[in-house]
């Protein structure tokens, strides 16, 4: 993706995938398309488009542990093996939503 003239940067696509979901500064997932124009207005369209597919990918995600901590392994896991451009800091955010949607939602 990084080099992808088509795709966003990836710096770019962490920051909209973590203020699209509002990780840190937001105590629930949101799904913020202001905070994402605000990054790069001019890349809008494709920035939004491509954190809606890691969305989801991240929201066809199902695991198998009934215990949080081993779910939450394996889901990170799994979050790295389909979106294996991300960085740390949009995983965290894509988790972290799944987690609340899947627990609590």
């Amino acid at each position: 993706m990084s080099t992808d003239p088509d795709h966003p940067p990836i710096a770019l696509l962490t920051d909209a995938v973590v203020a699209f979901t509002g990780r840190g500064t937001s105590k629930i997932p949101t799904a913020d398309e202001a905070a994402v124009f605000a990054l790069d207005p001019q890349r809008f369209d494709e920035v939004v488009t491509a954190v809606k597919a890691a969305l989801k990918v991240s929201d066809s995600i199902v695991v198998d542990e009934s215990d949080r901590s081993e779910a939450r392994a394996a889901v990170i896991a799994k979050h790295r093996e389909l979106l294996p451009d991300l960085d740390d800091r949009a995983i965290d955010a894509l988790v972290w939503r799944w987690a609340y949607f899947t627990f609590h939602g």
